[in-house]
């Protein structure tokens, strides 16, 4: 943290000595507080907590080309929560969230806009197993660097980006017990630090929007490389047992992300939201309970996933109610279906997610709503060996408070 903001701090001065005078500085501030609270509910569980966000993201002009943006995104779950990580999904007890991120934009002329940037985040992660947000498992920091290019053209704006990034969790090492890779075969063989992974992303984004603003299309084609610096790829010897290869684990990540808005009148605004993602990863899995059926399992996290969306959003004077359909399916490449037992079935396992999400404001002033959210999320899966995670249950929760646009 301390790196990045000594970095960001020299970037400012270096830009702020460029400048002819200091009245050609404009600020246009951006805040956002957002305080819920309510009760939380899964198929086997109850809690009540609240949510609460924050964003604060002034745009600062140098001058009329030149543009920096310092943001800091911050939010705290004290309520469970659905959590994807590395290609699983998880059940956690509470999130809390610090996000620093520094945004430069270059206007070089009336097409050209290039957009450098920096970032850092904290996340602290509590499953049921830790005890405290302090030493959760998979607390992780992450520093982030990056460069885009945006051209804008009267078919609408296209945008190459790429980002580094290094990420590293401390009170991780494969000596301890955790359900969730151990299961998989990841234990103290494949290394010590086995979660800190270097990643490259590279994007693609188009976004049109029509003369009228009525309609908007955006698209995003993104690439993610996640390489392990200390986690061994799995294997199996000839007498079938578990060794560790010389070599590391690498994940590609492929998603295709299309959204579609339509604002129909001042009252109606439709939009539907499409996700395809393929999950491609050179490790295997090795489960050595599994006695009479082979334990190895080549390319264990590998899968095909993808998203539909549909949403509308109503208008009626001072409110606003938003109804955002989600439905999904993934299928694994090599993963195979378990019994109550833990025993292979030998089908592949895939899994199905149904639900809504229904937001209700009432605008008490400008910027300050206050604000009803209610949502039900069901996962249902044809594997019933749980031990390692969820596959089958249900969400709904909830919440109700305050949120302040400024």
């Amino acid at each position: 943290m301390r790196l990045f903001i000594k970095s960001c701090s020299l970037a400012l001065v270096s830009l702020l000595t460029c400048l002819p005078s200091a009245q050609a500085i404009s600020v246009s501030p951006v805040l956002r507080l957002s305080a819920l609270g309510g009760e939380f509910f899964t198929t086997s569980a109850r809690s009540t907590g609240g949510n609460y966000d924050a964003t604060i993201a002034p745009v600062i002009g140098l001058t009329d080309t030149f543009y920096v943006i310092p943001i800091y995104l911050g939010s705290y779950k004290q309520v469970p929560s659905v959590y994807d990580f590395l290609g699983e999904s998880t059940l956690i007890e509470r999130q809390l969230d610090h996000q620093a991120v520094l945004r430069t934009l270059w206007a070089i002329n009336s097409v050209w806009r290039i957009k450098p940037r920096l970032g850092f985040k904290r996340e602290y992660v509590k499953q049921t197993t830790d005890d405290s947000l302090q030493t959760g498992l998979f607390n992780y920091t992450r520093f982030t660097g990056g460069l885009s290019a945006e051209a804008v053209l009267p078919i609408g704006s296209f945008e190459l980006g790429y980002e580094y990034g290094r990420s590293k969790y401390p009170n991780y090492q494969a000596t301890i017990d955790d359900p969730l890779l151990i299961g998989s075969g990841l234990t103290s063989g494949a290394g010590t630090d086995i979660l800190n992974y270097n990643s490259h992303d590279s994007s693609i984004n188009y976004d049109y929007t029509t003369k009228d603003k009525r309609w908007r299309w955006t698209a995003n084609l993104d690439w993610l490389r996640e390489d392990f610096i200390d986690q061994k790829v799995i294997s199996q010897d000839t007498n079938f047992n578990e060794v560790f290869l010389n070599k590391h684990r690498t994940d590609d990540i492929f998603t295709l992300s299309l959204q579609q808005t339509l604002k129909y009148s001042a009252r109606f605004t439709f939009g539907l939201g499409e996700v395809l993602q393929y999950y491609i990863s050179n490790q295997n899995g090795y489960d050595a309970s599994q006695i009479d059926v082979p334990s190895f399992t080549y390319r264990y996290y590998n899968y095909l996933d993808t998203q539909i969306n549909p949403s509308v959003t109503i208008t009626l004077g001072r409110f606003d109610t938003s109804v955002v359909g989600e439905f999904g399916f993934r299928r694994y490449s090599h993963r195979q279906t378990q019994n109550g037992f833990g025993d292979f079935t030998g089908s592949l396992i895939h899994s199905f997610n149904r639900g809504a999400v229904a937001t209700t404001r009432f605008r008490v002033a400008k910027g300050l709503y206050m604000v009803l959210s209610r949502s039900l999320i069901t996962y249902n899966s044809n594997t019933q060996f749980e031990l390692d995670y969820p596959y089958n249950y249900s969400v709904f929760n909830v919440f109700g408070g305050m949120t302040w646009e400024y």
